[in-house]
């Protein structure tokens, strides 16, 4: 793993479940255009309103039956912290305060303070193939990074995820180490945990990173693949104050084919939304 980045919440899950996949869509659908583009976001649910509800959920919960809508969030994550809370986590989530945040595709950077992080810190999430944000990490030491420009940082996101991949489709554990946040990981864990994201990349070979946007300090990319089945990755990469890159997780979203799937439902229930008074279909 590359030096200069901190991360205060140890994950859940190490970078071989990271790697998991969730086929579904299809990487095909041409994209509406003109007058026929409706705009969705990749989310269902703003990502500050999110992780505002994350941490209520953290601090208000007092017994295991109030657990279940963190249980959700953490299945769908790579974080998870003890439900109820312990004192300290809870009177620290009572404190928690959005500074600012984005949504860039299917990635998401929340710069917030804390009781356990007065100075600051952020999350960095991904949405899950149901659409529902999730938590890539949380409490990455990083400066405030919400709203600064990614001019200076955006080759150096691409030849991480580019470097990233190559490792993994090579198998190479050094060179993952290199690029990646390897979470103290074995090698022989590491190869385990890339196996399938390996054999899908010598499925396809002709997939390209796309970029989805970031900011100075976080970048996210999508790469979708169609075999053995549709899917679609987010990889999230972190530039850290020495100036290195470093590729955090790479995660299952949804594709662009199921948010067009999306926008199609939306403009269906439009069509056949009526009008109060008169009775006839709205256009």
């Amino acid at each position: 793993m590359r030096s200069g980045l901190r991360v205060l919440a140890a994950t859940a899950a190490a970078a071989g479940v990271a790697l998991a996949w969730s086929g579904c869509g299809d990487a095909t659908d041409e994209p509406a255009t003109g007058a026929e583009r409706v705009e969705i976001d990749a989310a269902a649910e703003p990502v500050e309103a999110f992780v505002k509800r994350f941490a209520r959920l953290n601090a208000t919960a007092e017994r295991r039956r109030d657990c279940a809508e963190l249980e959700a969030i953490y299945a769908r994550s790579y974080i998870r912290f003890p439900c109820p809370a312990g004192p300290r986590l809870a009177a620290s989530m009572r404190s928690f305060r959005v500074i600012a945040a984005e949504a860039h595709g299917t990635g998401g950077v929340v710069d917030y303070k804390s009781g356990q992080v007065p100075d600051g810190a952020a999350i960095v999430l991904f949405v899950a193939p149901d659409r529902n944000w999730a938590i890539s990490k949380f409490g990455v030491v990083t400066d405030p990074s919400v709203g600064t420009d990614d001019a200076g940082s955006a080759d150096g996101y691409r030849a991480a995820a580019t470097d990233y991949l190559t490792a993994v489709r090579e198998r190479d554990c050094s060179a993952f180490r290199e690029v990646a946040l390897d979470e103290g990981l074995s090698c022989d864990q590491i190869t385990a945990g890339a196996r399938a994201l390996a054999a899908r990349l010598d499925a396809n070979r002709t997939a390209r990173l796309r970029y989805a946007g970031g900011n100075g300090t976080y970048g996210f990319f999508n790469l979708e693949t169609r075999r053995p089945a549709p899917a679609n990755l987010t990889i999230s990469v972190v530039r850290g104050k020495d100036g290195s890159y470093t590729v955090l997780d790479a995660a299952s979203s949804p594709t662009a084919a199921d948010i067009r799937e999306v926008v199609r439902e939306y403009k269906r229930q439009g069509t056949e939304t009526t009008d109060e008074s008169t009775g006839r279909k709205v256009d």
